[in-house]
């Protein structure tokens, strides 16, 4: 409470220093011309949104801005509070670009991080968290040095934008391996050993540095929208910079994609299609590289992140029907659906796919689904936010 209440405390500070923000350059009889400050604080007076979770608790980034050129240079620098570790923790980017579409950005700091953040955003992580318990990523900690270029390539009705940099990052355990006597609050779920109480995965503790080739899509017209990421990582190797553990090659290369897709269906219908997929070669990837699936927002009918590894495979697709003959208030038409999903991972190799078959019928922000495989006979009911379609 002490470290809050002092990170509060200079808000009101922040935001005086930023009531100054206009210079005056010229005058004359007529009229003043006034140029901005460089320097803004974004949002809150500097305080960035605020995201939850089982490990770090409440998150509130805070920091100011600043900007030159048209935008030709950016900077940020930024503190984040974690309250359930009791930590600050510093970050800052650059970002420079000297010629019209091509960046060069660099950035570094120590936070927490996850790579299952494709289940769900964070705005619904963190109220799914905070509700119910059900936090859908694991972590690890981490001080990370990273280097980018990369350039923007407009294409009809939509953008391209391939990179290439490097990556130096020290990786280290967070949270417990069995349930922890502490954990953040939340409404339901707070005592649950598969809730705010589930255990969090071991990485290995030790350096890694590699070369990352990434590209990002997006396009849409008359209502067809496709979003999707590709990321290729080449570790170096620098086995005596981690530990020993149970799994892991410094040597790693790894694959990460993630496709979306939303298009009309028959008559007022739609269509949504989801891919994500991690591939490793050259030996196993160190624990810090794993992706995992299970639970809500994947395979309904497997406990929540059960199956992980450097292998990951998961698609679904998703027939919306809107039923525009009802309107209620606020939420407006109510809808059904039918999802088909199927998914693994796994260390070294894939495991069977997990079959889901899932009709549902909701409102917006609310959606009651029933999942059951047809191979295992499992079933799963579930009611939740959605924010979605």
């Amino acid at each position: 409470m002490i470290r809050a209440g002092a990170f509060l405390f200079f808000l009101p500070i922040a935001a005086f220093g930023q009531r100054s923000v206009r210079d005056t350059v010229a005058k004359d009889t007529a009229y003043v011309i006034y140029h901005d400050s460089p320097i803004d604080f974004p949002l809150l007076f500097g305080l960035r949104i605020p995201i939850y979770d089982r490990i770090n608790g409440l998150t509130l980034p805070f920091g100011p801005r600043l900007t030159l050129g048209e935008d030709v240079l950016e900077a940020e620098a930024i503190v984040s509070y974690r309250s359930n570790l009791g930590k600050f923790d510093p970050s800052g980017s650059i970002r420079f670009a000297p010629i019209l579409d091509t960046w060069i950005r660099a950035e570094g700091g120590r936070g927490t991080f996850s790579n299952d953040r494709w289940i769900r955003g964070d705005l619904l992580n963190s109220a799914a968290s905070f509700g119910v318990g059900s936090d859908s990523r694991n972590y690890y900690r981490a001080d990370q040095v990273r280097l980018s270029i990369g350039r923007r390539i407009d294409i009809k009705n939509g953008s391209f934008e391939p990179s290439i940099g490097a990556q130096s990052e020290r990786a280290w355990s967070t949270g417990s391996r069995t349930p922890p006597r502490k954990s953040p609050w939340s409404v339901f779920g707070r005592s649950s050993e598969e809730k705010m109480k589930r255990p969090n995965p071991a990485v290995r503790k030790g350096t890694l540095a590699s070369a990352i080739v990434a590209s990002s899509l997006d396009w849409e017209k008359d209502k067809v929208a496709i979003t999707g990421s590709a990321k290729l990582e080449v570790a170096f190797d620098h086995s005596a910079s981690l530990e020993n553990g149970p799994a892991g090659n410094s040597n790693f290369r790894q694959v990460t994609m993630d496709v979306q897709s939303k298009f009309p269906a028959l008559m007022d219908h739609s269509f949504e299609f989801q891919l994500h997929w991690v591939g490793t070669g050259n030996g196993i990837a160190p624990p810090q590289r794993f992706a995992y699936l299970g639970g809500s927002g994947t395979i309904a009918t497997m406990k929540l992140l059960e199956q992980g590894g450097d292998k990951l495979f998961y698609v679904s697709g998703l027939y919306l029907v809107p039923i525009h003959q009802l309107t209620l208030p606020i939420v407006g038409s109510p809808y059904v659906g039918l999802r088909y999903a199927a998914g693994a991972a796994g260390i070294g190799e894939l495991p069977a796919l997990v079959q889901n078959i899932t009709p549902m019928i909701g409102v917006r922000f609310l959606r009651a689904e029933y999942s059951f495989d047809p191979s295992s006979k499992k079933s799963a009911l579930s009611i939740g936010l959605s924010l979605s379609p």
